[in-house]
């Protein structure tokens, strides 16, 4: 297992850090007690230099971890028993990020067995570009998630074996290639197949839509953890769909992203994406 770096460690303690790299070092912790006793050390210090006021600016982050990393790597590498703190630091730090991410886990789970429930070819009847372009998005924002959360290769291989018939829609033969293991997909890879997908799709001009929905699923999903899409971005996709693509999709796409202008809580953002959503995976 690669231990985290000093740099991660004090970007963590700093707080200078991006979320998806939180939940990624969160998840690693949780799994490395000789990591976790450093992270957990050096917070402790820096919280006894604080308490004590023995210093008024606290030394560089990542000088005190060194030390402390020295340590703790002598102590806990091949000792299996976790300090009592260390344990703490799970609960109190990790557990409310697992806890947001199995929300988001569980509403997936509860798609694809309504997919399944539905027919295994229910929504993938329409052959149109444009409804596969969506719907690849939508199932691309759904791997993306499971695959920061780890595990539930299973859900992933359901979801990637759904993203592949809507990429044998988009490109035909061309699909075998870009995603030749869709039950495997792991981050790297994963990163790889999206990149492609979006090279490709900016060339049939369909780049648009698979953004569009990336953006319905996404929005969907932070309305899970309390939160609405941001303003800008239901703007932007309303231009998107207003204009470009105004006489291509059904009239009730535009319909529903209209209501957002009267808005006034998280349950009505979720029920006007869903009903995008529905749109085009119900599509004939």
């Amino acid at each position: 297992m690669k231990h985290l770096e000093d740099e991660d460690i004090a970007r963590m303690i700093d707080g200078t850090i991006s979320k998806r790299e939180r939940e990624r070092f969160l998840v690693h912790l949780s799994g490395c007690n000789s990591c976790l006793s450093v992270y957990s050390e050096s917070l402790k210090f820096i919280e006894e230099e604080n308490k004590n006021r023995v210093m008024l600016k606290l030394p560089r982050v990542g000088a005190v971890i060194d030390g402390w990393r020295r340590q703790a790597r002598t102590f806990f590498v091949g000792n299996r028993l976790m300090p009592v703190y260390a344990v703490l630091l799970i609960v109190v730090v990790l557990l409310p990020f697992l806890l947001k991410e199995n929300a988001q886990v569980h509403y997936i789970e509860e798609c694809v067995t309504e997919m399944e429930v539905r027919g295994i070819h229910r929504f993938s009847d329409s052959n149109d570009p444009m409804y596969a372009s969506v719907r690849a998005g939508i199932f691309v924002e759904e791997i993306s998630v499971l695959i920061d959360y780890g595990g539930k290769e299973d859900l992933r291989g359901k979801l990637a074996a759904r993203l592949f018939n809507e990429l044998k829609v988009l490109f035909n033969d061309e699909a075998v290639s870009l995603l030749p293991d869709p039950g495997h997909l792991e981050e790297e890879s994963f990163d790889v197949v999206v990149r492609s997908m979006g090279t490709m799709l900016e060339k049939r001009r369909l780049s648009g839509l698979f953004q569009f929905g990336r953006f319905v699923e996404r929005g969907i999903l932070v309305s899970v953890d309390g939160k609405r899409p941001l303003v800008e971005e239901v703007e932007r996709y309303r231009r998107l769909v207003a204009g470009e693509y105004n006489d291509k999709l059904p009239p009730g796409v535009l319909k529903e992203l209209n209501k957002f202008g009267a808005v006034t809580g998280i349950n009505e953002s979720k029920e006007i994406l869903t009903g995008i959503k529905d749109i085009f995976l119900a599509a004939e």
